[in-house]
């Protein structure tokens, strides 16, 4: 009996180890993009000023270039060059195609972040993220967003809302007029074809 219980132990602690002993199988938790890059996805918005419908137009994906050695993505508005942008592991970064060959690249969305993180980009934006699962209802349906406040130095405000994989969902434009802050323009997205 003595014999047959000491057989036991060195079993039971085989089948212990592993029970406890991770896989190193586990998939990592990805997080999506703040903005889907790949060539050929594209959003249709509709933009409202005082209650009008003042215009529809659209973004897309036209290709990548490559600057000082890194991959960024080509995104048109209507049939205009209008961005060069890039995911980065801290957020949403810019270029400005008139100046891109320069390489002066600018973090404007900060992702992930927590809510209530503030900060100011190299161009003079002041940038609030008021929420990271902000609930919003545009035409093509309902999202969860971060929210970031962003203030230029001009004056303007806009509210932006971001759904992680899926893009810009809506964004408010605000002037100061007599010292009130004036909604002057929403842009909503109506749909979207992703890769």
């Amino acid at each position: 009996m003595k014999t047959r219980n000491l057989m036991l132990i060195p079993l039971l602690f085989v089948v212990l180890l592993g029970c406890s002993k991770k896989s190193s199988t586990e998939d990592p938790v990805v997080v999506p993009d703040l903005f889907p890059l790949k060539t050929g996805n594209t959003w249709t918005y509709k933009t409202t000023r005082m209650d009008t419908v003042i215009s529809s137009h659209f973004n897309k994906v036209i290709g990548d270039t490559i600057i000082l050695g890194e991959t960024w993505s080509r995104v048109s508005y209507d049939d205009a060059l209008v961005s060069i942008m890039k995911n980065k592991s801290d957020g949403l970064w810019f270029m400005n195609p008139t100046k891109s060959t320069s390489g002066i690249a600018i973090l404007y969305y900060k992702y992930p972040v927590p809510a209530g993180t503030q900060y100011v980009t190299t161009d003079g934006v002041n940038v609030t993220v008021v929420s990271v699962n902000e609930t919003v209802t545009v035409p093509m349906g309902t999202f969860s967003c971060y929210h970031y406040t962003m203030t230029y130095p001009n004056s303007e405000v806009y509210q932006e809302y971001y759904c992680p994989g899926k893009g810009l969902v809506r964004m408010d434009k605000f002037a100061v007029n007599g010292g009130i802050s004036v909604l002057k323009e929403k842009v909503e997205l109506v749909s979207a074809v992703l890769y």
